[in-house]
C-alpha cells in the first residue's frame, strides 16, 4: 500500500519539517508519498497505459469517467501550454494524440482534394488562461 498525506508543494517540506532523518526514512520505507499531485498523475497515466494495452489506442471516451476525464484535462492543459515537457513526452511515448480522432474535422486542402483528408486544428479560446 502507498500512504499519502498532504505535506506541501515540494520536497522542501521534508527539509523544513520537524521530522528527523530516521522518521523520514521510516515513512519512505512505508511507501509514503511526498508529492500527492505527481502520484495521482502517475496513477492516472498507468490507467491510461492499461486502457491502451486493452483497446489498442489512447482515445478514451468520456463515458469512462475517471480516465476519460483525465485524458480531456491533459489535452486541455497541453493546448493551453500548461503541461510540462516531461508529461508531454511521457504521453507521446505511448502514442497519445493531442486531438481526439473522433473530434478532428477532416477537410481536404486545395492541393489534396483528390487525396487523403487532413486534420484541421481547432482554434484555442481567447488566449487568456491560467495554468
Amino acid at each position: 500500500h502507498q500512504y499519502s498525506l498532504y505535506v506541501g508543494k515540494s520536497d522542501d517540506t521534508k527539509k523544513k519539517s520537524a521530522l528527523t532523518e530516521e522518521r523520514i526514512q521510516t515513512l519512505v520505507g512505508l511507501g509514503f508519498c511526498w508529492d500527492v499531485q505527481e502520484s495521482s498523475w502517475e496513477d492516472q497515466f498507468q490507467k491510461l497505459v492499461k486502457y491502451r494495452n486493452e483497446h489498442g489506442h489512447c482515445d478514451v471516451s468520456k463515458t469512462n469517467k475517471s480516465v476519460g476525464r483525465w485524458v480531456h484535462i491533459q489535452r486541455t492543459r497541453y493546448r493551453l501550454g500548461c503541461l510540462s515537457k516531461a508529461r508531454t513526452a511521457k504521453l507521446e511515448s505511448i502514442g497519445f494524440l493531442w486531438r481526439s480522432p473522433k473530434k478532428m474535422k477532416l477537410v481536404p486542402s486545395k492541393a489534396q482534394k483528390n487525396s487523403e483528408p487532413r486534420p484541421v486544428p481547432k482554434k484555442v479560446g481567447s488566449g487568456t488562461h491560467t495554468c
